[in-house]
């Protein structure tokens, strides 16, 4: 697995009529409530390639979007090219002084998934793992890695899995799961058991697709207002972006948000147009929670 240095940031937006239900608001009881939050995005920036970091405008709202979310975990879909990732990363590092590495799967393609993290914040445990078996015939593969933060490990899993809503591809994401299922159940006892899976489900949460990880992982999707979505392309507006905790993850668990695109002046055409067809969706978490 190649692993490069960066920097990054981003995750997760939501509707008009439920944006501010959404939106995270930092109170002092919110701070009592989660004292030094972790933040964890996930965000498929639709086709990410080095013509949309060239782009002024595209870049903008990207980099707008990745800033106000803050997070120091992003896992990130549909990367289209290293390249693109790597100077979208010296951009945040530009503006914000953050500084991300980051890692993508290795094989070739316009959808990778990789994970984008903040050096100064959190530390790479050991390797990044490819589940390869995820990938099935010729589909996407997940990554799972490992960080450590205030003296506690994580463990990540970010995914894309089939799309579409036809039977076949219902019956794929139904396979995808079994596969994740069998994946948690045979880790070895000395495993971290704090995980978190997150990314582009291509699915609701409640899906019969997804019942095998639904009945093994919680799904923070519970926790936000109703009728919201995620995804915001064409006429099928629906929320399949999710975070998913293991039972101890959930204990260090604090709130989820979906990302408001007004927060950085845009409507939701105009988001779509620019940034992506989908909203980071993102989880604060605090070890002394």
């Amino acid at each position: 697995m190649k692993r490069y240095f960066a920097i990054v940031l981003l995750l997760f937006a939501t509707i008009n009529a439920f944006a501010q239900d959404a939106t995270p608001e930092v109170t002092a009881e919110n701070m009592a409530d989660c004292p030094h939050p972790l933040r964890i995005a996930t965000w498929n920036i639709e086709n990410f390639t080095v013509s949309r970091v060239e782009d002024t405008d595209q870049r903008a709202a990207i980099v707008d979007t990745w800033l106000t979310v803050g997070a120091d975990i992003w896992a990130l879909q549909e990367i289209g090219a290293e390249l693109a990732l790597q100077r979208l990363l010296e951009e945040i590092e530009a503006q914000s002084g953050r500084r991300y590495a980051y890692a993508l799967m290795e094989r070739r393609g316009q959808q990778k998934v990789g994970f984008a993290w903040d050096i100064d914040r959190v530390e790479l445990v050991g390797d990044v793992l490819e589940l390869e078996d995820v990938a099935l015939a010729n589909l996407r593969p997940a990554l799972a890695a490992t960080f450590s933060y205030d003296d506690e490990d994580f463990t990540l899993v970010t995914l894309h899995l089939k799309a579409t809503g036809s039977r076949p591809s219902q019956q794929i994401r139904a396979a995808q799961s079994k596969i994740l299922v069998d994946w948690l159940n045979a880790l070895p006892e000395d495993a971290d058991t704090d995980i978190i899976m997150l990314g582009d489900f291509n699915d609701t949460y409640d899906a019969e697709s997804l019942s095998l990880l639904a009945q093994t992982l919680d799904f923070t999707a519970d926790e936000l207002p109703p009728e919201v979505y995620s995804y915001i392309g064409d006429d099928y507006e629906s929320l399949i972006d999710h975070i998913a905790l293991s039972a101890d993850a959930a204990d260090e668990f604090c709130a989820v948000y979906l990302f408001d695109y007004e927060e950085i002046g845009l409507d939701e055409d105009t988001f779509e147009a620019l940034a992506s067809d989908h909203l980071p969706v993102y989880a604060d978490f605090s070890p002394s929670h």
